[in-house]
């Protein structure tokens, strides 16, 4: 089974507004490696599948007063993409990269995002 969870934090302060936005992408599907206890590097491709949880925090300070919004939203969301592990023991690889296509879709619009990464990779 391979699961990912990404989260994405965004803090904007321009001037007199403030915005917070978080994005949570959880994504999971099986998968089977024959390949990989037998050769040192394994290059992988994959796609995955579930949803994705969006937060959204503004405030505003005007001669008025303050002004608040916030708003969350869920939709489906996708990754298809891949990289290369190296193995470095019998119960983890260390991810050297991974590049995946993430569209989510938030309201009636597709949103195209792109996630890069690496890290090291657990394994039973």
């Amino acid at each position: 089974m391979e699961a990912s969870l990404s989260l994405l934090a965004v803090l904007n302060l321009l001037g007199s507004a403030q915005a917070l936005l978080l994005a949570l992408a959880l994504l999971g599907l099986p998968r089977r490696d024959g390949v990989a206890n037998r050769v040192r590097a394994v290059p992988f491709a994959h796609v995955l599948a579930g949803g994705a949880l969006f937060r959204g925090f503004a405030s505003s300070r005007t001669q008025a007063g303050n002004t608040f919004l916030i708003d969350d939203a869920q939709s489906f969301a996708l990754a298809v993409g891949g990289g290369l592990d190296v193995r470095a023991g019998k119960h983890f690889d260390i991810r050297v990269f991974q590049a995946d296509y993430l569209p989510t879709f938030f309201g009636s619009t597709r949103q195209d995002n792109l996630r890069l990464s690496f890290g090291v990779v657990f394994k039973r």
